[in-house]
């Protein structure tokens, strides 16, 4: 994480004055707002002919993409509270890299307003550049704020909702906008009401994706070649976030995260940053595979962390702030991570140690081929410390959850 993605919008109308829908033809001018369907399916609204949809600036109305459809993100995309952008399974849409006026494009969900992408094993859902031959960094990527818990609204709404998104795929983002690196996908104090799953996100020049507070819990995600840190998190983040597979040759971390920038607030500001990993796999970094810091609480569980060019996990953290079981480390392989398992800075006596937090902790080759562990790895079926048997550590156990729909894993 270098910088915040919180993108004023007055910023960049001044880059796009307009801010206002453009649209190419007279079927899209005439017909982008969707009828909210229910449980009819996108099958049956879908049942068009196909519309050129050229978006930007605030959008008031829903809008409906379909596979047939023609569909390009121009500057910032904005849609305001009420309204729903519905995206059918197998459309793509295109983020337009910065020119002609436009700063580069991304697509803002405003907290109130939904993001429903829920594409299909068969017809994933896919976001990407609108080159021909695309490239990290293009475009800004996917922005969802919403009104639970985090920095500037403690007392939000646990389970508010910002749509979904499943089976979708993020490519080439992570465009700077101004003094704002944006990531693959950021959420901002979204909540558990929200549905992430079974996302891969290729190439983001930033970070992968970032939580900024919030409470909503993402599993499946598969998250590769990012330019910074894969999975970041900062401003009080609560939630879960299971079966992350996480491969780069040129990522600085893992996971970086935060509880607060000491700049801005106290580091045990509230809420406190305490999210759950579980299932995760962590397979090379320039850095440290996790790197802990400002504050933040973190539990990690059935976890792989290997090749890292420093530390397996290294914590940054003040004693004094760690309350509780705030930070707990079980039942985690660590290997090949060049300056040990655990690590911690050394400035002060009173950081926290990261391996007196750990239990049972696994230092093995997992036999990995690819992203799935061979037979007889010790990633399978391994024995916790409380004398359990877990069906696998990391991401993957015999079943390739991540096959057929995600483009990039198999490189």
């Amino acid at each position: 994480m270098r910088s915040l993605f919180l993108l004023p919008s007055l910023a960049l109308a001044a880059c796009d004055p307009a801010r206002e829908t453009t649209k190419t033809d007279d079927t899209a001018a005439t017909d982008t707002a969707a009828t909210d369907t229910g449980d009819t399916g996108a099958a049956d609204v879908c049942d068009r002919e196909a519309k050129t949809l050229n978006l930007s600036g605030a959008q008031n109305a829903d809008v409906q993409a379909c596979p047939q459809d023609t569909v390009t993100l121009q500057g910032e995309v904005s849609f305001e509270a009420g309204t729903t952008f519905r995206v059918a399974p197998g459309t793509t849409v295109k983020g337009a890299p910065e020119g002609g006026g436009f700063v580069a494009s991304s697509l803002v969900i405003q907290a109130g307003a939904r993001l429903e992408a829920a594409g299909t094993l068969a017809a994933p859902i896919t976001f990407t550049s609108l080159r021909a031959s695309p490239a990290t960094g293009d475009w800004g990527g996917l922005i969802l704020r919403g009104n639970a818990p985090g920095e500037g609204n403690p007392g939000g709404a646990p389970d508010d909702s910002s749509g979904t998104l499943t089976y979708v795929r993020v490519h080439y983002p992570g465009a700077t906008v101004g003094d704002s690196e944006l990531n693959g996908i950021a959420l901002n104090n979204v909540g558990a009401g929200t549905t992430l799953d079974h996302i891969e996100i290729y190439a983001s020049n930033d970070d992968a994706i970032e939580f900024f507070g919030g409470t909503v819990n993402a599993s499946h995600l598969v998250l590769l070649e990012t330019g910074d840190d894969s999975l970041d998190w900062t401003d009080g983040f609560r939630g879960t976030v299971s079966h992350v597979y996480i491969r780069s040759s040129g990522n600085e971390r893992g996971v970086e995260a935060d509880n607060r920038d000491p700049s801005k607030f106290p580091v045990d500001s509230a809420p406190l940053s305490a999210p759950t990993l579980t299932n995760v796999t962590i397979d090379g970094a320039e850095k440290n595979g996790v790197h802990l810091r400002r504050g933040t609480g973190a539990t990690i569980v059935n976890s792989i962390v290997i090749n890292a060019a420093g530390c397996g996990i290294y914590t940054d953290l003040d004693a004094a702030t760690i309350s509780g079981d705030a930070l707990a480390f079980r039942n985690n392989l660590l290997f090949g991570n060049a300056e040990g398992a655990f690590c911690a800075v050394e400035d002060t006596a009173d950081d926290g140690d990261a391996a007196s937090y750990a239990t049972a902790t696994l230092e093995a080759d997992p036999q990995l081929q690819g992203h799935l562990p061979k037979s007889g790895s010790p990633a399978l079926d391994p024995v916790n410390a409380d004398g359990t048997v877990s069906d696998h550590l990391g991401a993957f156990g015999t079943e390739d959850w991540a096959a057929s729909w995600t483009s990039f894993l198999a490189e």
